[in-house]
């Protein structure tokens, strides 16, 4: 049989065991346990995730802006982009 770690569950085995000496065993759920553990970690980690996804919209709105601008400075801009091609590099090609 399979069950949580619920407080009354764990005190009914603690019962059983005392009355059932060298017949009962409780094992405990290890998915239960695992999800115990992992959920304390996002708790820890909540504000961090939170932070990182509103950096990501800034970062995605940026990269739309700034291909917004590309765009705008090729359509009015074109006839003069001759000069910044002519200052390539090896570095900047």
């Amino acid at each position: 049989m399979t069950i949580d770690n619920g407080s009354n569950i764990v005190l009914d085995a603690k019962l059983l065991k005392s009355n059932l000496t060298n017949i009962f065993i409780h094992y405990r759920c290890m998915a239960h346990i695992l999800n115990l553990i992992v959920t304390a970690g996002l708790k820890i980690i909540k504000i961090h995730i939170k932070n990182l996804r509103k950096l990501i919209k800034i970062i995605q709105k940026l990269t739309k802006l700034l291909k917004e601008l590309q765009n705008w400075i090729i359509h009015n801009f074109s006839d003069q982009l001759w000069i910044v091609k002519q200052g390539e590099t090896q570095f900047i090609k």
